[in-house]
């Protein structure tokens, strides 16, 4: 925050100040970026927490010394002792958030502001927090092993329906194709398992829709991205075949129906879920744990995405994505990435062989003297 020297900006109140920050720097560049109002929000509260906790500190020590005044953005030291002020009032994980949302304040603010010891903080609570999640933590899911599960129960009650048509056969089909769409789209088990058919899931043609209202997520805001493309023909076969056969005395424009036509309690859903899970990998995952599973997956492969975490979660703050669901090592981002590196350099070798061996002679000696040229 710029610091005023003038005898007039010292005049001012302070939450005057602290306003023309916020509408003639910040906001503005909020909406160059795109941000959401709930996430807007969010740095809205942080700013002015910030804002009246560096004032507390500047009555404070200006009482003590009426001949020193510190600006009302703070120092390197204020900010710190404001972030372990948090720290010390919430967990490391909700602290991290707010450090998070303070350094890109101040970066907002003014570029050259000395952010080394928020760094080195962030640093630190990153550590403790990745730390307290691979504690007691079950091993890493990918989501690639959750869309196999899925269309290993399908393909095995496709088997079994070429002889039977019991509801236990159906019942595995339905379960395959609910655990591969909700690790596709890993959505808050309160919205999968409310899913209306022309209401939250819209179907036109061969492309299907998901959308919901602000009153229908958790952090108040309109949802709406495509269904997965690969499932597409899944949704088609359960939706004319599937559904059908749990359909009792009245039509339901629910999604996933219970043996009794009734639309599945979200009791019934995780059940179905850790025991599916349980018999194919030896320990029971929960609805969330594909939340955390696809965000693992994307930093691990994708690391340069990792911004577009908070839209698949529904999100409205990046930092609440990474802090909380990314369970990435180090160890095993390098992995995937010199695994890509060496596949990359196998398939260019190939491709150089091949043309080797089409090239003529004449352009072989060409080539040559090219590269020695070089």
């Amino acid at each position: 925050m710029a610091i005023q020297s003038s005898e007039a900006a010292r005049d001012r109140k302070p939450n005057d100040i602290a306003d023309e920050i916020w509408n003639t720097k910040i906001l503005p560049r909020f909406y160059l970026d795109g941000l959401r109002t709930k996430s807007i929000a969010d740095y809205f509260y942080t700013y002015h927490r910030w804002f009246n906790y560096s004032q507390a500190v500047s009555s404070a020590i200006s009482s003590q010394n009426s001949h020193h005044r510190i600006p009302s953005a703070g120092t390197s030291a204020s900010i710190i002792a404001f972030v372990e002020d948090i720290r010390a009032r919430a967990s490391t994980a909700t602290a991290l958030i707010e450090a998070r949302r303070l350094r890109r304040l101040l970066l907002i603010i003014d570029q050259t502001f000395d952010i080394s010891l928020l760094n080195q903080l962030i640093h630190k609570m990153q550590l403790e927090v990745k730390a307290h999640q691979a504690k007691d933590a079950f091993p890493n899911i990918h989501t690639p092993l959750l869309v196999n599960l899925g269309y290993d129960l399908t393909r095995a009650a496709d088997e079994q329906m070429q002889n039977e048509n019991s509801y236990s056969v159906v019942n595995t089909w339905r379960d395959g194709f609910i655990i591969a769409l909700l690790a596709l789209r890993p959505l808050r088990i309160s919205n999968f398992v409310n899913l209306r058919l022309q209401d939250n899931l819209f179907i036109f043609h061969d492309i299907a829709w998901f959308r919901f209202q602000s009153h229908e997520t958790k952090n108040h805001q309109c949802l709406q991205f495509p269904f997965p493309g690969e499932l597409f023909s899944q949704l088609r076969r359960y939706i004319r075949e599937i559904r059908p056969k749990f359909i009792r005395r009245t039509a339901s424009p629910y999604l996933w129906l219970s043996r009794r036509g009734e639309p599945m309690h979200e009791a019934m859903l995780r059940r179905i879920i850790k025991t599916r899970t349980s018999a194919a990998f030896g320990f029971a995952l929960s609805p969330h744990r594909f939340r955390h599973a696809a965000m693992t997956y994307l930093a691990m492969t994708h690391p340069e995405w990792i911004i577009f975490g908070s839209d698949i979660l529904g999100h409205s703050d990046p930092a609440v994505a990474e802090s909380h669901y990314n369970h990435a090592s180090p160890e095993g981002a390098a992995t995937n990435i010199q695994d890509h590196l060496i596949t990359e350099a196998k398939s260019a070798h190939g491709r150089s062989a091949r043309a080797r061996q089409t090239r003529s002679p004449e352009r072989e000696s060409l080539t040559a003297s090219e590269f020695s040229v070089r």
